[in-house]
């Protein structure tokens, strides 16, 4: 009589990660940030085929957004 026995080649229950439904405090805390809104001239410094171009603005910042 042939007798076979199967071999599961991936770990037992007990060694795999569960969730236990727990969250660390470290995953709810709130980003410190500020931003001031201030309206003043800035310059945009461009290189353009290996030449710099600069332009003065006076309105507002052209990356205005605020974001996390």
């Amino acid at each position: 009589m042939l007798h076979c026995q199967y071999v599961d080649p991936r770990p037992s229950n007990a060694s795999r990660p569960r969730a236990n439904g727990l969250a660390n405090p470290r995953d709810f805390k709130t980003p410190v940030a500020w931003f001031e809104d201030v309206d003043m001239p800035f310059k945009i410094y461009n290189k353009y085929q290996g030449s710099f171009f600069v332009s003065e603005q006076v309105q507002q910042f052209p990356v205005h957004s605020l974001s996390f």
